[in-house]
């Protein structure tokens, strides 16, 4: 065989190659035509219908704008993918809930669910209240998920009378924790600490630094109590005025959520707002990591119970209103519970992979009784942590 009937011979064995390469490349990564859909069963063990495909098409909402440092033309990338997307699905014999005051408490996981609002208000092309409140005349707006003083003049004002109302609190120890690390440097800084256990001398020190300085709303004394409605320092010595406070709240708020029970929450949010699953999964945001456990000890624990007990009565209070809700609910809540956990864990871990791997995949999550099918992808996982940031909230 001559030299130059070898490489011939080599350059189309290459060619070859490749080519096998390149066509098994492409159905790996082409999304099949062909999908077998699995029909929901009502099972022991209850696992969410979803499976990652690979796809070379899928739209990145960034592209084309990943050196702008402005939100608003993200927005517009968004906004293209938004109107892409299928319309919902007729899922339940119900009209969905769009008018919504959710007023964010501090250190209790509000960021989290503002996200959730703030996300079906974009996806649903809904009015949100902006973030510093310059309301446009004569104007109704249809969903509030921001700070904002407790001022009920204001709320009639910017929402329809049919607006649902939500508050959430959280158990009060776990609170005053995260909130004093979250605050630690800016308290360390004018505070005239003099101990090694800076939480126990906070608490015992409160009323003379309180008076002196102005310290954070996430820190100050029964802080929950004092965003979620006209808290006064009488009801830490009046039980009678303590009693009609709560009674009174739990008739204004449609709905209290419970931090320490988010899932739970979450479910029974979905059900009363006859929403779908997809408009409840969630990724949890501003969550910080502290150890304070060298600083707990008994004396602190009873410290903060006597100082913050209007928070503890508050917390008690709604926690077992939610307990009663949960307890009257037929069987199939624990099982949507079971599947909306496994269901967010599924989407939080695709979410988490690195955006190069993502940007080229979408989860599929098919039908079941709690949610028409919907697609997850590389958009609607950016959109779950950018939302916040929208210069539309904010004007």
């Amino acid at each position: 065989m001559t030299l130059h009937r070898r490489m011939r011979l080599v350059f189309w064995s290459l060619i070859l190659a490749y080519s096998v390469i390149f066509l098994t490349l492409y159905v790996l990564l082409k999304v099949p035509n062909n999908l077998r859909v699995v029909p929901f069963e009502m099972e022991k063990t209850v696992r969410p219908y979803a499976r990652e495909i690979a796809r070379s098409d899928v739209k990145i909402c960034r592209r084309g704008v990943k050196d702008s440092s402005r939100m608003a033309r993200y927005e517009e990338a968004y906004e293209a993918w938004r109107d892409g997307l299928p319309r919902r699905n007729a899922t339940f014999n119900c009209s969905p809930k769009n008018h919504i005051l959710f007023r964010k408490v501090h250190k209790c996981g509000s960021t989290t669910l503002a996200n959730i609002f703030l996300r079906y208000a974009f996806l649903n092309n809904l009015r949100v209240v902006p973030f510093s409140f310059n309301l446009a005349p004569n104007q109704k707006y249809d969903i509030l998920a921001h700070h904002c003083g407790f001022n009920e003049t204001r709320f009639q004002k910017a929402l329809p009378k049919d607006v649902f109302k939500m508050g959430l609190v959280r158990e009060p120890f776990s609170k005053f924790k995260s909130a004093f690390f979250f605050y630690q440097r800016r308290l360390e800084s004018t505070l005239p600490f003099s101990s090694d256990n800076h939480l126990k001398e906070f608490l015992i020190n409160y009323d003379k630094w309180s008076q002196s300085l102005k310290l954070p709303v996430g820190i100050r004394r029964n802080s929950m109590s004092q965003e979620m409605g006209t808290y006064h320092e009488g009801l830490r010595r009046n039980r009678t005025d303590l009693k009609a406070f709560l009674n009174n709240l739990s008739n204004y708020y449609d709905f209290v959520a419970i931090q320490d029970r988010t899932d739970e929450s979450l479910v029974l949010l979905r059900r009363r707002l006859c929403w779908d699953l997809r408009d409840i999964v969630y990724r949890r945001k501003l969550t910080g990591k502290y150890n304070a456990e060298s600083f707990v000890d008994s004396e602190l624990i009873t410290r903060h119970k006597t100082s913050d007990s209007v928070d503890f009565a508050l917390y008690n209070y709604f926690n077992n209103k939610l307990m009663k809700e949960i307890a009257q609910q037929n069987n199939d809540f624990y099982v949507e519970l079971q599947y909306f956990k496994q269901l967010n864990g599924q989407i939080t871990e695709f979410c988490e992979q690195p955006r190069t791997i993502r940007s080229n995949s979408v989860l599929e999550v098919e039908r079941s009784p709690w949610s028409a099918g919907f697609t997850v992808d590389d958009c609607f996982c950016s959109l779950m942590t950018d939302i916040m940031e929208f210069k539309r909230w904010k004007n």
